[in-house]
């Protein structure tokens, strides 16, 4: 029953109903229904004030219940919210509980932390030399644009994203992350092939 209504509450929010769809979450969620919390807490927290409040209540009812989707989720939220505190908090947990884009991340600022370095709150995504590489494959075969592959890389330099890889492919990689994020460098297939052949080397290496 509970799984029904959650589905019956997706399909609303994929038709744009949305008021409807956290109508029948809550009911699922109220069933103990894990996806439905989830998606509730989702819903909840990209509005403001006491909905706001109760998407976090969702999180954290999940987080208790044994999910580190749930304490990752909030590591996210407050992220957004620009809160460091709880933002590290919930990253923590959720590393603790074995989420293993936590783990890289959490990993990658107490790096940076250790060696005396400022650490950005990392978006929702780590990077390593076979994650450059198929974001160049993807322009290469017409997938993706020049100018999403330099947004990307831009976030990338500018250390939003967590690098996952050895300190030598890791100065490798950066190299390639700082000339795809370089707005005066002309992105062509034939250099992103170049670029894929340098980021193999290092990964050979």
């Amino acid at each position: 029953m509970a799984w029904r209504l959650w589905h019956q509450a997706c399909a609303l929010d994929d038709e744009g109903r949305e008021d409807e769809a956290i109508v029948l979450h809550r009911q699922a969620a109220a069933m103990g229904e894990i996806l439905a919390q989830l998606s509730l807490a989702y819903l909840l927290t990209e509005r403001d004030g006491a909905e706001w409040a109760e998407g976090v209540r969702w999180y954290r009812r999940v987080t208790w219940a044994g999910d580190p989707q749930g304490a990752w989720n909030l590591a996210m939220v407050y992220r957004i919210a620009k809160n460091r505190r709880r933002y590290l908090h919930w990253l923590r947990r959720a590393a603790a509980m074995g989420e293993e884009e936590a783990v890289v991340i959490l990993a990658e600022i107490d790096r940076r932390r250790a060696l005396g370095q400022t650490w950005p709150m990392f978006i929702s995504e780590y990077l390593d030399a076979d994650n450059a590489i198929g974001v160049l494959s993807d322009y290469r075969e017409g997938e993706t644009t020049a100018a999403s592959v330099a947004v990307w890389a831009g976030r990338a330099a500018r250390g939003e994203i967590a690098l996952r890889t050895e300190d030598d492919t890791r100065r490798r990689l950066a190299s390639v992350l700082a000339e795809l994020a370089d707005p005066a460098r002309e992105l062509t297939r034939q250099r992103a092939l170049e670029l894929i052949y340098k980021l193999s080397d290092g990964l050979a290496g």
